[in-house]
């Protein structure tokens, strides 16, 4: 007993399937026929069909199979749409953590450079007066040594002038007018410093009201 009109009457001995049946268990799965034959006689080709045999049994005696065939195709597009929308949704999904993550990136970059920036800052810069500190003029008077000796004494090039400079009674002004002021005056100094100098010239806090210049090419 088939669905399929072409083989009804067929003995299909060597059919596994049929013969699992025969033996009580029902079969049943997906397949793609090229050409398919109803009970109305008509063709359909390239059809997804379920293919289902299931046993008679009455009494507990298997007298027969049924042979089913249920035309699925018209389910193909829906799992195409299905298959393509999932991978549609998939891509947006992936693409928005990949640009999330990105910019996750991006910002802990930059973070981490800003704060390697900052350190970098607070290992060359006198918090107080925005200048170089100690440490830092020492590397410079030790860079501009070492130019010095590769250059030789060839004129001007071979000149180094080495300036300290220190705030008189630094200690009464803050004493009188506190710390803030003295701060102040650190700031201001400073400043009118490097209003005199040249671009290639070097200024630090050399510790307390004390300043170091570091002018190369002067004699």
């Amino acid at each position: 007993y088939s669905t399929d009109n072409v083989i009804i009457g067929e003995m299909g001995l060597k059919n596994k399937r049929l013969l699992r049946a025969l033996a009580g268990a029902n079969d049943s799965h997906i397949e793609v026929k090229e050409e398919l034959r109803d009970l109305k006689n008509e063709t359909a080709f390239d059809v997804d069909v379920v293919e289902t045999y299931t046993p008679i049994i009455v009494d507990g005696e298997i007298l027969g199979v049924f042979e089913l065939y249920i035309d699925v195709t018209k389910f193909r597009k829906e799992i195409q749409r299905g298959t393509l929308h999932s991978i549609v949704l998939l891509s947006s999904i992936l693409l928005l953590v990949y640009i999330i993550a990105f910019r996750v990136a991006r910002s802990g970059m930059k973070q981490v450079a800003e704060a390697e920036e900052r350190l970098r800052n607070q290992a060359m810069i006198d918090a107080l007066t925005g200048i170089f500190n100690r440490g830092e003029l020492m590397t410079r008077a030790e860079e501009e040594m070492a130019r010095i000796s590769r250059h030789g004494h060839d004129g001007d090039n071979g000149n180094l002038s080495l300036v300290m400079l220190d705030i008189d009674h630094f200690k009464q002004v803050n004493d009188i007018y506190g710390h803030q002021a003295g701060d102040a005056v650190l700031r201001q100094m400073s400043d009118r410093i490097k209003q005199g100098l040249r671009l290639y010239d070097i200024l630090g806090r050399y510790g307390g009201e004390e300043f170091l210049l570091i002018l190369p090419n002067a004699n």
